[in-house]
């Protein structure tokens, strides 16, 4: 399975875009490329943007979050646009209860 793992690069917290998102940790998201990856974190942790604002997710911005392809068999079977934080308590991320229902339901049924 195909992650894209985010990570907010240090020192960019205080621009105006992270308004925009309820996260600012980082994430792995099963997708088919790294595009695809940005554009599901942005949906994921999206905050209203104030009316008449033009600032965009910081997700989507390779100057505000790193993006890294990762090759991983470790959660097989998670659908795309899977978005996974880090685990408490567990050094590795896991997907949302949310995540591990449409999982279990599979693909044709989400």
């Amino acid at each position: 399975m195909r992650f894209y793992e985010l990570r907010p690069i240090a020192g960019t917290e205080a621009r105006p875009e992270w308004q925009l998102s309820d996260y600012r940790g980082p994430c792995r998201v099963a997708a088919v490329d790294e595009k695809s990856a940005r554009e599901c974190a942005a949906r994921e942790f999206s905050n209203a943007a104030p009316r008449g604002w033009a600032a965009t997710s910081p997700w989507t911005d390779p100057g505000l979050v790193h993006a890294v392809l990762v090759e991983s068999g470790a959660l097989p079977g998670l659908p795309l646009g899977t978005v996974l934080k880090p685990a408490q308590g567990y050094p590795g991320f896991a997907p949302s209860r949310k995540a591990r229902r449409n999982a279990s339901r599979g693909d044709d049924e989400v």
